[in-house]
C-alpha cells in the first residue's frame, strides 16, 4: 500500500503503535522490524534530502547570525569576542550535513579518485621515455615556438587548428601550420611506441560519439594532436572526479614528434601527432565519468 493511499495521519499511528525500528547490521546495511533489533544498533529515521536541506538551512542562519556577532565585535575592536564567534561560524560551516545524495556522489567522486590513481600509475608504466635531444633548423624552432606559446590570445595553436579542420583561417595561421607541418619533421618520432596522453573535458554530444568507437574504428583529426608522455597532465586537461564526460586518450603512434627540447612549457613534455595521421582503436573503457580509448 502506498502512503498517499493512507489518511492524513493514520500511517504515523500506526508505526507509533506497533513500534517499528530501523536497525542496522554490523555490516553497515539497514532493516526494519517491529521489535528490537537483534542484529546490530538501531539508528534513527532514515534521512532524506528535504530533512537535511532543512536542517542545513537552520544551520546555516545560525553561521550567518554567528558571522554577523563577529563582524559588530571587531568593529567595536572586541577582537577576542570577533575571534570566538568567528571561529564558532567556521566549525560549523566545516561540518554541515550532507543530503543521501551528496553523500551517494561524495562517495562515487572518492572511488573514482582512487580507481583514476591507480590508473595513472598503470598509464605511467606504459609511457614513452624521454626522446633523444637532436638538432634542428631556427625556422623548426620558430615553428614549435608558435605552437607551443600561450600567448598572444588567443594563441597561435588555436588558429592553425582552425586550418586544419577547415574552419576560418587566417594568412598568418595558414603559413604557420605549413611550418609547423615542415618542422615535425625534424623532430624525434615516437618509434618506440611507448603511450602519449591526451586529456579532454568533452560535450554531450562528442562523448557519445567516442562512447560508440569500437576496437578496429579509425579515425583522424584534420588539426595537430597535443599530447603528454605524463600522463598526470592528461588528466589535469581532463579534469578531477566532479567534472562530467572526461576523456583520455592513449596513443601509441609512431608517428608521434616530441616537441618538448624546444617548448617554452617543458613540464608538459610534449608529443605533437601530425595533421590527418590515422589512428586506429586498440580499446574504450568507460569508468565512471571517465572514457579511456586506447590508440596506434
Amino acid at each position: 500500500m502506498k502512503n498517499s493511499e493512507w489518511g492524513e495521519g493514520v500511517l504515523e499511528q500506526f508505526r507509533q503503535e506497533y513500534d517499528f525500528a530501523r536497525c542496522q547490521r554490523p555490516n553497515g546495511t539497514f532493516y526494519g522490524t517491529g521489535g528490537t533489533c537483534r542484529k546490530g544498533a538501531p539508528v534513527g529515521a532514515k534521512e532524506t534530502d528535504k530533512s537535511v536541506k532543512e536542517k542545513k538551512a537552520k544551520i546555516q542562519k545560525a553561521i550567518d547570525e554567528l558571522r554577523e556577532k563577529a563582524k559588530e565585535s571587531y568593529a567595536k575592536g572586541d577582537y577576542e569576542s570577533g575571534t570566538k564567534y568567528g571561529n564558532k561560524a567556521l566549525e560549523l560551516s566545516q561540518n554541515l550535513p550532507m543530503t543521501p545524495t551528496e553523500v551517494k556522489k561524495d562517495k562515487q567522486a572518492r572511488e573514482e579518485s582512487k580507481r583514476i590513481r591507480e590508473k595513472y600509475w598503470q598509464q605511467k608504466d606504459r609511457s614513452a621515455k624521454k626522446p633523444p635531444e637532436v638538432e634542428i633548423s631556427d625556422k623548426a624552432k620558430a615553428a614549435i615556438k608558435d605552437y607551443t606559446e600561450d600567448k598572444p590570445k588567443p594563441p597561435a595553436y588555436k588558429g592553425m587548428n582552425n586550418c586544419g579542420r577547415g574552419k576560418t583561417c587566417s594568412e598568418k595561421s595558414k603559413r604557420q601550420t605549413a611550418a609547423l607541418d615542415s618542422a615535425l619533421q625534424e623532430l624525434p618520432a615516437n618509434t618506440s611506441g611507448g603511450s602519449y596522453f591526451r586529456g579532454f573535458n568533452a560535450s554531450v554530444s562528442s562523448f557519445d560519439q567516442l562512447s560508440n568507437l569500437s576496437v578496429g574504428d579509425s579515425f583522424s583529426d584534420g588539426g595537430f594532436g597535443s599530447f603528454s608522455r605524463d600522463p598526470s597532465i592528461a588528466q589535469g586537461f581532463a579534469g578531477g572526479p566532479t567534472k562530467p564526460r572526461r576523456v583520455i586518450i592513449e596513443s601509441r603512434s609512431t608517428s608521434i614528434r616530441s616537441a618538448e627540447q624546444f617548448s617554452r612549457l617543458k613540464k608538459e613534455q610534449e608529443g605533437i601527432l601530425p595533421r590527418n595521421v590515422p589512428q586506429t582503436v586498440r580499446s574504450v573503457e568507460k569508468d565512471g565519468d571517465t572514457l579511456y580509448i586506447t590508440v596506434d
